[in-house]
């Protein structure tokens, strides 16, 4: 009893101190709610509103009525941590379990601290909580949960801060899975100790994949003492008789080389890599793949020698290979190419014909004209081999394989083994 009486005075003086629009969901910071708490499993949501979870949240879902406040840090500052392993919380110090090194901001004013707190919460919801969270997955066990409503400023928010980390070595990892209602966004920020929204660097707004952990990359080695934040801000919705918002969040771990006698290692951003779909429409061997469907009616396909000995093909490549017999002109067009950074194209041709005209050209998106990556004009007749050859694209558009001046019936060009290739490791792109 005396423990609410001392919770009660001073919870009672720092709500009173703080913003006028420090309405949290977190019993322990009302504590005139802590007895219907404890019988009643109750929380205040709003300003002068006394709901209960199931009602909001449906299922199963409950403040944890043991313990239902989530810690905040110690006014004298944290103990660092030992090993990254102090950083993996799922039970938010619930009784009998492991100690969790992360607790709530301290709130305050004008970015004296943070405006909103989680408090721990217990159980899954129903199909009420998949309604305002929009999604069928839902947390085990327990979790952390700050919401409230009421429109709020757009960067007034709820922070999650880990215990001091001596340094990082390298990256960092974040890892935890979250739940927001619209409009709600969660970031992972780092700080030096205790100091507020002063942050030294910030991620994104943390996009979610159902049933997935969030993966946070925290880059490069940081030298100095920091600790991690995790903010959920964002609690802006006031459209359909609905204000404010709400965020969960579960299974936090941090991991990183390590935390002690740290050595400076710069981070190396992972490279983008082409789509799936984009390796579709652009590699083509002529035995599988979308290519064959853009075949004109020029173009045929074997895998044995076509035409005369002089001037026709005398062997394949590989298996299948596509091939255009004259007279006349023809063109392969692969469609659309998406690259996220400069790849290169191969690609291996075969002709006997002289005067045979063969490009490969680029027409970008943003321009009308064309970039020929590659041409020749009168291919030595007396090589008779396949000749493969590479280019280099950096911009994206569309990519055809022009064959002109084929003078008559005995004129063959072959083409084969179109595909992307990466210049960083001159391997295929495309082997998925």
């Amino acid at each position: 009893m005396i423990f609410f009486v001392l919770v009660l005075f001073s919870k009672t003086y720092s709500v009173i101190s703080q913003c006028p629009t420090s309405q949290l969901i977190d019993a322990a910071y009302f504590s005139n709610e802590v007895p219907r708490l404890r019988s009643k499993k109750k929380i205040l949501i709003g300003k002068s509103k006394n709901c209960e979870i199931s009602e909001i949240l449906g299922g199963h879902t409950d403040v944890d009525i043991i313990f239902p406040m989530f810690k905040e840090g110690s006014p004298l500052g944290n103990v660092v941590i030992q090993c990254t392993c102090d950083l993996e919380c799922h039970d938010f110090d619930s009784f009998f379990t492991r100690a969790c090194r992360w607790h709530n901001e301290k709130n305050g004013c004008y970015g004296t601290g943070d405006e909103l707190d989680f408090i721990r919460m217990r159980g899954a919801w129903g199909h009420a909580g998949e309604s305002v969270f929009m999604t069928s997955d839902k947390p085990d066990g327990f979790f952390l949960l700050v919401g409230i409503q009421q429109k709020l400023p757009e960067m007034y928010s709820a922070m999650l801060v880990s215990d001091p980390i001596q340094c990082q070595q390298g990256d960092g990892i974040v890892r935890f899975r979250h739940w927001t209602s619209p409009g709600v966004k969660i970031r992972v920020c780092t700080r030096p100790p205790s100091m507020r929204r002063h942050y030294s660097w910030c991620s994104g707004s943390v996009k979610r994949k159902p049933g997935k952990s969030a993966v946070v990359v925290i880059p490069g080695s940081i030298l100095t003492m920091f600790e991690i934040v995790i903010e959920a801000y964002g609690f802006t919705l006031d459209a359909f008789g609905v204000q404010g918002g709400a965020a969960a969040i579960d299974d936090i771990s941090y991991n990183t080389t390590a935390i002690y006698q740290c050595a400076m290692l710069p981070h190396i951003p992972k490279l983008q890599n082409v789509t799936k779909s984009v390796c579709n429409s652009m590699k083509c061997d002529f035995d599988t793949g979308d290519c064959l469907k853009k075949l004109g009616k020029k173009w045929e396909i074997s895998d044995e020698p076509v035409g005369p000995k002089p001037t026709g093909i005398l062997k394949p490549l590989e298996g299948d290979f596509g091939y255009v017999q004259g007279p006349g002109d023809a063109t392969l067009s692969l469609g659309k190419l998406l690259i996220p950074r400069t790849y290169g194209l191969q690609f291996c041709y075969f002709s006997e014909s002289i005067g045979t005209d063969f490009e490969v050209i680029l027409r970008p998106d943003d321009s009308k004209e064309k970039l020929v990556l590659y041409n020749v004009t009168s291919v030595d007749r007396f090589s008779q081999e396949w000749q493969c050859k590479r280019v280099f694209l950096s911009v994206n558009g569309t990519i055809d394989f022009s064959v002109r001046n084929l003078r008559n019936k005995f004129s063959y060009f072959g083409l084969d083994q179109i595909d992307l290739f990466d210049p960083m490791t001159s391997m295929s792109a495309c082997d998925f």
